[in-house]
């Protein structure tokens, strides 16, 4: 019986990864594409970040983002945009792809509720609660893409490779949702 485990501190309110799931795209490695056209220098460092949904535009820096679920192509789209204006999809996620991740990985979740407490030998963990959820399925995460309830963070950093060589070498890509809308993609059995 595979059940994912997640560990979330009781006093936070931050969100919950699903899981993570580069993009592609046909030409080139779409998360490279994404750097080398939309980073940002922050505090002397490349970067791109952002959090994405399907409604809204998100703007980072002069270039807005927004994910568009098209059933006909079976592919989730991050599509840019300029003053409400489309300019292009820079690259996608498959539904079949999604779909497995899914259901391999989050068929059956487990959300333990902890709060730290320190002693002289470090910090530990009190667990207080478990919560066990059943996924419903595929369309009902595709639904929650739509309504703004599930979306995507992406964080690309620039690094030195182990040649001395500047490249993308942090990159995360992450389906999230907020603790509270956990019962709109799973049902809950304890």
């Amino acid at each position: 019986m595979d059940i994912e485990i997640k560990c979330k501190l009781g006093y936070t309110k931050s969100p919950i990864t699903l899981f993570t799931c580069a993009p592609e795209r046909k030409s080139e490695n779409a998360l490279d594409y994404l750097f080398k056209k939309y980073h940002f220098s922050k505090n002397g460092k490349n970067i791109f970040y952002a959090n994405i949904y399907h409604h809204d535009n998100r703007k980072v820096y002069d270039n807005e983002f927004r994910l568009n679920v098209d059933y006909y192509s079976g592919k989730i789209f991050l599509d840019l945009y300029n003053d409400e204006q489309f300019v292009e999809s820079i690259c996608y996620w498959s539904f079949k792809r999604l779909e497995t991740k899914l259901k391999v990985k989050l068929n059956k979740l487990a959300v333990v509720t902890a709060y730290p407490y320190r002693r002289k030998e470090g910090i530990f963990y009190k667990y207080v609660k478990l919560d066990t959820y059943k996924l419903k399925g595929f369309f009902e995460f595709l639904k929650l893409i739509e309504q703004n309830i599930i979306n995507v963070e992406i964080y690309l950093k620039e690094g030195v490779d182990q040649n001395g060589k500047l490249k993308v070498t942090t990159r995360n890509v992450y389906f999230i949702i907020k603790k509270e809308n956990l019962e709109k993609l799973f049902t809950k059995l304890h």
